[in-house]
């Protein structure tokens, strides 16, 4: 299947998009015991720098300079990911394709390091629902759930399914493709690192597919699985 593209600013991985024949992260088992895990797609190209002071953040092809006023940040809810470039790339993206810019000055951002907005790949791409973007010591930073400390654990017990990375969860039953798992002791935990300070959700409850469940895995952080019979 191909996927058209279109030009976008950044990524919601809270509302995870996944196009059929663009790549898996779930791990499928049977009775509770962990599979193989999906191969993520291929990273996106690194984006024209901009001018002034800078920091280098690493891509999957590269590095990519961005001003530090971009990634200034004083407290949580205030930064996203943004791509490095006009286009992004194909597949399933991971934490290094992105960087983390302050959502006050995404729009200028996205203008420095695509000036000129060209036609981009018409490719299969989704979203990844363990990717988020939080203020770290003034700076936003780029982060995977499944190895940031939100999902340190040390049994089952320590750990939760959740709809996405947004501050808010969606409403309604969620797809397997769109659920992380995060440690329900996490200190700070993920919604105190991406919403804003008495922001507030919906009144509403997430539900979670009957055949996911989170589990504490081999490397100390909750992951995923998803019982024989699901996709």
């Amino acid at each position: 299947m191909r996927c058209m593209r279109n030009r976008v600013l950044y990524f919601d991985v809270g509302l995870a998009l996944w196009m059929t024949g663009c790549g898996g992260d779930v791990t499928i088992g049977t009775g509770g015991a962990g599979g193989t895990g999906g191969t993520g797609g291929a990273g996106g190209t690194g984006g024209t720098a901009a001018t002034g002071t800078s920091t280098t953040g690493s891509t999957a092809t590269g590095t990519v300079t961005m001003n530090d006023d971009f990634a200034a940040c004083s407290g949580p809810g205030q930064c996203v990911l943004a791509i490095p470039d006009c286009c992004g790339g194909c597949g399933v993206p991971e934490v290094g394709n992105f960087v983390a810019v302050n959502s006050a000055k995404l729009e200028a951002y996205s203008k420095s390091v695509c000036p000129e907005p060209e036609p981009c790949p018409d490719c299969p791409y989704g979203l990844n629902p363990h990717l988020f973007a939080y203020c770290d010591a003034g700076t936003c930073v780029a982060a995977d759930v499944r190895t940031h400390a939100v999902s340190a654990c040390t049994t089952s017990n320590d750990c939760q399914l959740r709809n996405g990375t947004s501050c808010c969860e969606g409403c309604g039953v969620a797809s397997v493709y769109d659920l992380t798992a995060v440690a329900s002791g996490a200190n700070p935990s993920l919604v105190e690192l991406v919403c804003v300070p008495e922001g507030g959700c919906p009144p509403c409850l997430p539900e979670y597919p009957p055949e996911a469940s989170s589990v504490c895995g081999a490397n100390g952080h909750c992951e995923i699985i998803v019982l024989e019979g699901g996709p």
